[in-house]
């Protein structure tokens, strides 16, 4: 936690994850969130608006120090998402 002020670790049925301090948003949501919003920074503060910029930054880092783990959490995320879709259709309709 030294290394990465603002990220706290919470214990899970998939492991310890970090999440943002104050707030239960893993670090993977704002990444995802971020690259949703095609990587632009003002984007995502709207998107977080409750967040304050210290607090996006302090995902990047944790982000930026530990990038295989996060992209493995979305990985594994999208995978879910994808599992979902095909057993809940009317759930994720199709273009």
């Amino acid at each position: 936690m030294r290394r990465c002020p603002g990220i706290v670790f919470v214990d899970g049925p998939t492991g310890r994850r970090p999440v943002l301090a104050g707030t239960g948003l893993e670090v993977w949501e704002v990444v995802k969130a971020y690259r949703d919003c095609g990587e632009d920074f003002e984007k995502l503060k709207e998107t977080f608006d409750w967040l304050s910029p210290r607090q996006l930054r302090d995902a990047f880092h944790y982000w930026h120090l530990y990038p295989e783990e996060i992209e493995k959490e979305l990985r594994r995320q999208g995978e879910l998402k994808a599992q979902a879709a095909e057993l809940y259709l009317h759930l994720f309709p199709r273009p």
